[in-house]
């Protein structure tokens, strides 16, 4: 997002994100063409950057400072604010650490940041080898009406990471589907073969040798 025209590289230590932006984005600009930097551009570059995405995480903000206002703007628009404490002696960190006091998430770690943007999104940044499943508690716990991932971490007594890696993988499996509102639920295939496929998910089998009780 840029404070200038979309055809001037501003700050030039950008240039090679402007560069690259016709093959891997876009160059998105409130100004007209040619536009050099003008002071009263960045704030209304600010709200736009804002809005664009539902979360917005701050890694360091000093209290006069665009990202400090950007942060305002995302919290006026009703934004998920995440924010990275800093040193009470450090100038850059005084902005951000003034919204965590005012109620910003703190971002403590980098688990935290992966469990707030997998909640935010639905996605994962990577899914742990060896994670178990309750898989067959997790598609009962969806036939009864959709859930969010959180609601079902708590019910499972999982951990969300752990959750939301088992929705990935049904849902790339087209067995369940996530909402618009961010809840999920089983597909209607899913739901009409559940009694099948419960059975087939679970981790221990009725009897070691089951295979002739038909």
């Amino acid at each position: 997002m840029a404070g200038t025209g979309a055809d001037v590289t501003y700050p030039q230590s950008s240039r090679d994100i402007f560069l690259e932006a016709p093959d891997q984005g876009a160059v998105v600009s409130l100004e007209p063409w040619g536009q050099a930097p003008r002071r009263y551009a960045f704030p209304k570059r600010n709200r736009v950057i804002a809005a664009l995405s539902q979360s917005l995480i701050i890694c360091e903000a000093g209290l006069r400072s665009g990202t400090f206002s950007t942060a305002v703007a995302a919290d006026d628009l009703g934004r998920d604010l995440y924010v990275v404490p800093g040193s009470i002696f450090s100038p850059e960190s005084m902005g951000a650490n003034r919204l965590i006091a005012d109620g910003a998430c703190v971002i403590a770690s980098e688990m935290d940041l992966e469990q707030r943007i997998a909640l935010d999104y639905g996605v994962l940044r990577m899914v742990r080898e060896g994670a178990r499943r309750s898989e067959g508690r997790l598609l009962a716990a969806l036939v009864s009406e959709p859930t969010r991932p959180d609601d079902l971490a708590r019910y499972l007594q999982q951990g969300i990471v752990q959750v939301l890696g088992a929705l990935a993988d049904y849902e790339s499996r087209g067995v369940v589907r996530r909402l618009p509102d961010g809840r999920f639920s089983l597909t209607e295939t899913a739901y009409l073969a559940h009694g099948t496929m419960g059975a087939s998910h679970d981790a221990e089998p009725a009897n070691a040798g089951g295979e002739g009780g038909r």
